[in-house]
């Protein structure tokens, strides 16, 4: 089983594998797995960012979203790969620095409705994504992407992932084998 998870994250590190411009940056859903988040830093060292701020962020910590760098031969992957098909997050690529994503993400997670009423958006579970995605216009989509450059989320399939960039409406599908999960993840 070992070796069945260095395989997809292999094949995983060749789909997300940013052009030589880009950073991969990942966004755990800390209600679905905030180990993987902690493990991120913990085991790796990647620098990691709560997407939550203010006052009522050290009480929301085992539920925030994470933004987290990954350099795509730390072993990460293999970890995220375990935890693929379990809503844990999504994967993103962009050029832009940290300061400058951290900040674009913090626009599109704090929103408002059209009453001005503000809430979360929860754009980093991949059920939520790969369903918004496609609704959007041209125009709407170039602003939810800003700096970024593709999100890769796993489809409702397994084994599928979805990769959307910002000039297709509709995503590239692509395969990768699931391996068998093990206990307790």
């Amino acid at each position: 089983m070992e070796s069945d998870i260095s395989e997809m994250a292999n094949a995983l590190r060749g789909i997300v594998a940013p052009d030589e411009d880009d950073v991969l940056y990942a966004i755990v859903d800390g209600a679905q797995n905030v180990e993987l988040a902690y493990e991120a830093q913990q085991l790796f060292g990647h620098k990691m960012r709560m997407l939550l701020v203010g006052d009522s962020a050290p009480c929301m910590a085992d539920v925030a979203p994470y933004l987290i760098t990954i350099a795509t031969d730390s072993g990460y992957l293999e970890r995220w790969a375990m935890r693929l098909w379990t809503s844990a997050g999504i994967l993103l690529s962009s050029p832009a620095d940290t300061n400058t994503l951290f900040d674009h993400l913090r626009e599109i997670f704090k929103t408002k409705d059209e009453n001005g009423q503000h809430f979360y958006f929860r754009f980093y579970d991949p059920r939520v994504l790969r369903a918004f995605l496609p609704t959007c216009t041209e125009e709407e989509r170039a602003l939810f992407f800003g700096p970024i450059r593709t999100f890769t989320v796993e489809g409702e399939k397994e084994g599928e992932l979805l990769q959307f960039c910002v000039d297709e409406a509709e995503p590239k599908r692509l395969n990768l084998p699931r391996a068998e999960q093990p206990q307790g993840v």
